[in-house]
């Protein structure tokens, strides 16, 4: 019998980036917390996963953990590859981990998927030693041209939200490139059929 995790429309690959320290594997954490399925975090593995379903459409989340990678700034490529949903994340209280984005980003440039959909996200907006203000975050995020959100794992704000609005975004351009795929099989066949009718 197969099991529930194996019944999904579409498995997509997320890998959360940024600076030691800016709370990326409690950001994790709650996405799975009280999910049936995923499993339980441990330093042993390489990646979680969660199913969820979106608009009608069952979406298996494969999220991998850097497992303390970030730490030596270039991380291995097989964090990278394939990987559709990038989530860079920063410190709204620690400059630094903000300034670090640009190099984040230009690492997934060099290594994630060539159609991949990246979000900048301000995590502990809690706190109140902000350093970051959210209109620094969401300039940077336009320059970049990616999604922008603000964030709080200890209050649950926007931990959901992330990762749904990406994979939105991730679904909605793999539908577009099968209907492209699609529309060149439709007029490659229309050519093959003049050319053989020229015969």
């Amino acid at each position: 019998m197969a099991k529930p995790s194996d019944h999904f429309n579409y498995s997509i690959k997320f890998i959360i980036i940024g600076d030691f320290g800016v709370g990326k594997t409690s950001f994790l954490h709650k996405f799975l917390q009280n999910s049936p399925n995923s499993k339980n975090p441990t330093e042993d593995i390489d990646f979680e996963l969660k199913i969820l379903e979106i608009e009608g459409k069952t979406i298996k989340f494969i999220i991998w953990d850097t497992l303390g990678q970030e730490r030596f700034r270039n991380m291995n490529q097989i964090y990278f590859n394939k990987a559709m949903g990038i989530i860079a994340i920063y410190d709204c209280t620690d400059e630094n981990s903000f300034n670090n984005i640009r190099h984040w980003i230009q690492q997934v440039k060099n290594f994630a998927h060539s159609n991949s959909c990246i979000a900048l996200v301000e995590n502990k907006c809690d706190l109140l030693e902000i350093k970051v203000t959210n209109e620094e975050g969401e300039a940077l995020a336009k320059e970049l041209g990616i999604m922008f959100f603000k964030t709080s794992t200890v209050w649950n704000i926007n931990i959901n939200e992330v990762f749904i609005n990406v994979a939105k975004v991730i679904i909605d351009r793999i539908v577009e490139e099968k209907m492209l795929v699609r529309e060149n099989i439709q007029v490659n066949r229309v050519e093959e059929q003049k050319n053989q009718g020229r015969c």
